[in-house]
Formats: structure tokens, sequence, C-alpha cells
């Protein structure tokens, strides 16, 4: 794939997956931050996975935006904390996966944190399933850089 078709790829990306799951994110954690009923009846459990889920969505918001206007020599200037904020939120999402699928087992289980927790993780991860898509992209694209620069490394020093 040619570097530009990529880059459009990467814009599309962006416009139709992670604009959206960027604004019900922080759409939702402003409603939680304001409590609008004034009961405290959200618990702090999901607005924390939020927080994190925010975060992991800025990394990929960075990544991807270098990648779109600088093409594939960014990655290079791209620092690795945002890699890894990228990376904690696509852990999230296949830590959830499991978890849905255990809904039964969640609701069978006495009410306790943890199956708060499972319940909360599942919700908040599963939300971004669909965002695995635009890190694996960026993931292949930063791949095929370093492997491409490495080989020309290679030939010039032989």
């Amino acid at each position: 794939m040619s570097n530009t078709l990529s880059r459009i790829l990467a814009a599309i990306e962006l416009a139709a997956l992670l604009i959206p799951a960027s604004g019900r994110a922080l759409f939702i954690a402003v409603l939680i931050w304001m409590d609008p009923f004034g009961k405290s009846i959200f618990p702090v459990g999901p607005f924390v996975l939020l927080l994190i889920a925010i975060a992991a969505m800025a990394g990929l918001w960075r990544i991807l935006a270098a990648f779109i206007f600088k093409g594939a020599a960014c990655f290079q200037d791209i620092h690795s904390v945002w890699w890894w904020l990228a990376i904690t939120g696509a852990a999230m999402v296949v830590a959830a996966l499991p978890l849905n699928l255990s809904y039964r087992l969640q609701f069978a289980l006495p009410d306790s944190p943890l199956t708060d927790f499972i319940f909360y993780l599942s919700a908040v991860g599963y939300a971004g399933i669909y965002l695995l898509i635009p890190l694996a992209h960026v993931s292949i694209e930063r791949w095929r850089q370093t492997r491409s620069s490495s080989h020309r490394n290679e030939t010039v020093l032989a």
C-alpha cells in the first residue's frame, strides 16, 4: 500500500472511529463528573476506567495525527509514552472481550466490588473494540517503517 493511500485510510479511521468514540467517552466522563442528579449515583469505578480510556484515546490521537500529517517518518519522533497509552487502551479492550462473554457468570455471582469491576471493565472496554483497527494500522505502518529503515542500514553498511 502506498504511503499516501495509507495516510488517507488513517484519516478516514480517525474521522469515522476515533472522533465518535472520543466524543462519547468525554461526554460520559463529564456526565459522571457533574453528577446531574445530585445523588452520587455514579460509582467511581467507571469514571477511573473512562479516564484511562480517554488517555489511551489521546495517545491514539497523537499517533494518528502525526502519521496523517507527517507520514511514516513520524514514528521516530513520537515518544514511547504515547504508544504505551494506546497499548494500555488496547489491553483494556482485549481484557473486556472474555468478560463480555461472561455476563451470565457476572450476574450469577454475588454482588461485590469485584463483580462490579468486571462489569465496568467489560462495558468501557467493549465500547472501544473498533479502535483496535486504527491502532493495528499504525502499528503495521511503524513495523514497515522500522523494517525498511533497518534494511536500508544493512544495505549501506554492506
